[in-house]
């Protein structure tokens, strides 16, 4: 713990009369998480055995069940000495701390225990993260914050910039209560994940503050300016307030899609799997289904659906109503063409690609309806695991893998930077950003598509 430590006494929120004192700071090296070490136990813990007919003591193992829920995370209250009352929302008992425990019993030394966790609301006492509340505010690295003043609504609450000290962010308030852990983290972090999609560079909230009882809480420990500055040319009209609060409505129906445009590669072929959902995911999202019937009524598709099932369970079996064969394939049929009106993957990936054929012309090769067919094959690869081709080595796979991943992830971006921002906008970014020219080039180098170039093709057009 650093020197930066303030006393108080703490208790379980369950258990708010059975105090200890303690001392409440931040961990060596890592602002992010406080950590609580206290002068008595808190948590029982276990006892250590006497060995029989000896001297000899050892310590206990807990079952997995016991580790399991001594481990789990609790909330602890805290009243410091300076009067500051605090809420320790995910305190976490230190392995290390069980042992010392255990340790200083035999020793017969005092026991202490020692808690970690990164969730700490300042100002008041709450239950849990379950808390109902109407509003999360938080500042933002200077290069990505909001520019003028202002405020906008959208579906379900509104959007303004808060400016705190030197710094300035922006404040979020929703007409429905929501709870302290979705405002705090995920809606913090799912809006910041625009300034990512739009930069190349993961942005986190600074200071935050959470709306408790009409009164402002901050929420977690201050974080510095960032060292590492994200560059906001991509997009600059994301950072103002009317970009943002359309971007919690698009956001709000993308789930954790949003966090996957800018996830960090690990595995290949996990990354591909990823991007390759997540296009049709985005479409189904975000894009008008296009059914290929769509004169069709839901109960015409139905009739017909079942005149299919039953004309093919008649020609691959007696066609007798009570025979089991029939009944099965039957019944097989029917749900095979459950989605007969639905659009196919290759269809979704189309129309998610084609407004950027005309901006970003070459990422997706010499043919895009090739890319399309080489996505789907990949994604049906994965998910099924089928074999590769015979006659396709391992090397060549992988450049494919390369490709497709790249070109996707930059798919993934670009489309969702036409639904906020104007395509002229989003082309002359794209001519300014040398990650995309990098991107560019290192599909080139794979030589997936021999005699083409992605980056010729793309630098020789207009814009």
């Amino acid at each position: 713990m650093t020197e930066d430590t303030r006393r108080g006494r703490f208790s379980l929120s369950e258990e708010p009369e059975r105090t200890c004192s303690g001392s409440l700071g931040v961990l060596d090296g890592d602002n992010s998480r406080w950590h609580l070490v206290l002068d008595q136990e808190l948590v029982e813990s276990s006892r250590p055995d006497m060995l029989e007919g000896t001297n000899t003591y050892r310590l206990t193992e807990r079952s997995p069940g016991e580790s399991v829920r001594a481990s789990a995370p609790r909330v602890i209250f805290g009243d410091l000495n300076d009067g500051t009352k605090v809420t320790l929302l995910d305190a976490q008992l230190d392995v290390v701390s069980v042992i010392l425990t255990q340790l200083n019993r035999l020793r017969r030394e005092p026991i202490t225990q020692s808690f970690t966790g990164w969730r700490i609301l300042h100002g008041t006492h709450i239950g849990s993260l379950s808390r109902l509340c109407h509003g999360v505010r938080w500042t933002l690295p200077s290069s990505v914050a909001p520019r003028a003043s202002a405020t906008s609504n959208f579906d379900g609450g509104s959007l303004t910039r808060w400016e705190h000290g030197d710094a300035v962010g922006v404040e979020v308030h929703f007409d429905t209560p929501t709870d302290l852990l979705d405002l705090a983290d995920h809606v913090t972090h799912r809006i910041c994940s625009l300034y990512a999609i739009a930069s190349g560079i993961d942005v986190n909230p600074l200071r935050r503050e959470i709306l408790i009882d009409n009164t402002w809480h901050q929420f977690g420990a201050d974080s510095p300016q960032p060292t590492r500055t994200p560059q906001t040319d991509f997009l600059p009209a994301a950072v103002e307030v009317e970009r943002l609060a359309q971007w919690v409505e698009l956001s709000s129906r993308l789930g954790v899609l949003p966090f996957t445009m800018r996830r960090n590669r690990s595995v290949l072929q996990q990354d591909l799997q990823i991007v390759a959902s997540g296009l049709e995911g985005f479409h189904r999202h975000v894009f008008p289904e296009e059914p290929p019937f769509p004169d069709a009524s839901e109960n015409d598709i139905k009739q017909a659906n079942r005149a299919a099932a039953k004309a093919a369970a008649e020609n691959l079996t007696s066609g007798t109503k009570g025979d089991p064969a029939f009944a099965f394939a039957k019944a097989r049929y029917h749900t095979a063409m459950a989605y007969v009106n639905a659009m196919f993957y290759r269809e979704r990936l189309a129309a998610v690609i084609q407004p950027i054929l005309e901006i970003a012309p070459g990422l997706f090769g010499p043919n895009p309806r090739d890319w399309t067919k080489a996505m789907a094959e990949a994604r049906n690869h994965e998910s099924h695991r089928f074999r590769s081709s015979e006659h396709e080595t391992l090397d060549a796979e992988v450049s494919r893998y390369i490709v497709l991943l790249e070109s996707g992830q930059w798919a993934l971006r670009i489309a969702t930077l036409l639904q906020l921002v104007d395509q002229d906008e989003v082309a002359h970014a794209l001519r300014s950003s040398q990650a995309f020219q990098y991107s560019l080039a290192n599909m080139d180098h794979e030589n997936y598509w021999p005699d083409f170039s992605c980056a010729e093709k793309y630098n020789a057009s207009p814009g």
